[in-house]
C-alpha cells in the first residue's frame, strides 16, 4: 500500500452566536485532512490550527508530501517511521499541521487491516469519563444553566466552562452559579481560564488571589491558569497547595515541551489533542511516558467529530486518560460527516468496524466552502 494523494479542505460553518469570544462572524472553519492510497481506501483526519490559521497549512501539506507521497502508511504508522526535518518538524505549526496528516494515516492503515484504530494502538478497553465543555467565555446565568442542562441529558459527569475575560467580579459569579448548579445536578465543575488563548493573561500573583478565592468550591480542576510558556508561574502555583487540581496542555505539540512539564511536574492533570501534539504516533509515546506514574491525563477536544473521533480511539487504549472533552458548541457541519458512532458516549461498547468509524462526506465541501474571515479572532 502506497501514499498517493494528500488533500487538505478548508470548511467553514455555523458555530455559535456572533458575539461569542473569538467567532465575530459566528462561524468556525475546520480544516480537513483526506489521503488516498493505491488501492483507494481513504483516510481523514483534521488539524486544530485550521480554527486559527486556515491557509498557513496548504504550503506546509505540500512540503509535507514530497517526504511521503509514494510511502507505506504502515511505516509511517505502526513503526514509527515520522519524517524528520532538522528545526522544523520537531514542533511547531508545522509538527500541528502534521497531526491531521497523522491521524489520517491512521484511519487509513486500520482500514487496511480491517481494525478500529483504538485496536491497533492497544488492547485495553479504558473506562474513560466524558465531560461537556460549554460555558463560553461571555456566557451568563441562563446560558451556562442551559449547557449544564444539555450535559445532564447527555449522561455526561462533568461540565467545563470558561472564565478569564471577563471582569474577575462577573466571572466569580459565574463560577458561584455553575458550581451551585452543577452540584445540584451531581456533575463535576471544571473551570478553563483560557490564558494561553486570551492577549493579556494574568500574572502570576493575580491568579493566584483568583485561585484562592475558589477554594471553597470542589473544583475537579482549574484549567490554563497561565499561557502555556509560563513555566515559572505553573511551578510557583505547584507549591502553593491551594488543594484544587491545575490542569493544562493542550497548546503543547511536542514530546520534548510534554517532558518539560512531566519533569517539573507543573500541573496535577496533562491535557493534550491528538489533532495538535503530533497526532496519534507522538500522542502514543507521550502517553507512554505515564505508563508508571499516577499522572492523570484528560484529551482535549474542540474541533470538529473528526477531531472527537481520533481522541476517543486513544483514551480507549490507554488507562491513564480520564476524562475526554465533548464540545457542547458544534460546528454545524458535524451532521454530514457519514458515521454510525456516537462519539459523544465512551466507544468501548459501540461497533467499530474500522478505522476511526467517520468519514467525510464530500457533498460537505460544497455545501461548507471556506468564508474569509471565519477564523478565530479576538
Amino acid at each position: 500500500m502506497k501514499i498517493k494523494k494528500i488533500q487538505v479542505f478548508h470548511l467553514s460553518s455555523k458555530f455559535a452566536s456572533k458575539n461569542s469570544f473569538g467567532t465575530p462572524l459566528g462561524l468556525k472553519t475546520t480544516s480537513i485532512i483526506e489521503i488516498t492510497s493505491d488501492n483507494k481506501l481513504k483516510g481523514v483526519g483534521e488539524i486544530y490550527i485550521g480554527i486559527y490559521t486556515p491557509k498557513l497549512i496548504d504550503p506546509i501539506i505540500k512540503n509535507i508530501e514530497r517526504f511521503i507521497k509514494d510511502k507505506n502508511p504502515i511505516d509511517l504508522t505502526l513503526k514509527g517511521k515520522k519524517i524528520h526535518i532538522p528545526f522544523v518538524s520537531r514542533n511547531g505549526l508545522y509538527n500541528s499541521v502534521y497531526s491531521g496528516i497523522d491521524i489520517a494515516l491512521w484511519d487509513l492503515v486500520s482500514k487496511f487491516k480491517q481494525k478500529p484504530v483504538h485496536a491497533l494502538i492497544s488492547n485495553i478497553k479504558n473506562d474513560y469519563r466524558i465531560y461537556s465543555s460549554g460555558g463560553l467565555a461571555k456566557s451568563n446565568f441562563r446560558e451556562i444553566k442551559e449547557d449544564i442542562n444539555k450535559t445532564k441529558l447527555l449522561n455526561h459527569t462533568g461540565f467545563k466552562m470558561r472564565a478569564g475575560v471577563q471582569s474577575w467580579k462577573k466571572d466569580f459569579k459565574r463560577i458561584h452559579f455553575a458550581y451551585d448548579y452543577s452540584n445540584k445536578m451531581n456533575i463535576n465543575l471544571m473551570v478553563d481560564f483560557i490564558m494561553g488563548t486570551i492577549k493579556k493573561p494574568d500574572d502570576c500573583k493575580t491568579m493566584i488571589k483568583k485561585i484562592k478565592n475558589l477554594k471553597k468550591f470542589k473544583i475537579t480542576w482549574i484549567e490554563e491558569p497561565f499561557h502555556p510558556d509560563d513555566f515559572y508561574s505553573f511551578k510557583k502555583l505547584s507549591k502553593k497547595s491551594l488543594k484544587i487540581p491545575i490542569a493544562s496542555g493542550e497548546a503543547l505539540n511536542s514530546i520534548f515541551e510534554y517532558k518539560s512539564y512531566i519533569s517539573n511536574k507543573l500541573v496535577d492533570i496533562l491535557q493534550l489533542d491528538v489533532t495538535h501534539c503530533g497526532g496519534i504516533t507522538e500522542a502514543i509515546k507521550i502517553l507512554s511516558l505515564l505508563k508508571n506514574t499516577n499522572k492523570k491525563v484528560a484529551l482535549h477536544v474542540w474541533g470538529s467529530l473528526i477531531s472527537l473521533s481520533a481522541n476517543a480511539h486513544l483514551a480507549h487504549a490507554f488507562k491513564n486518560v480520564k476524562w475526554l472533552e465533548c464540545p457542547l458548541h458544534q460546528p454545524e457541519l458535524n451532521k454530514d460527516f457519514n458515521t454510525t458512532v456516537d462519539f459523544s458516549k465512551n466507544i468501548k461498547d459501540q461497533k467499530i468496524k474500522s478505522g476511526l468509524g467517520i468519514n467525510l462526506n464530500p457533498k460537505m465541501i460544497k455545501k461548507y466552502p471556506y468564508v474569509v474571515g471565519s477564523e478565530y479572532k479576538i
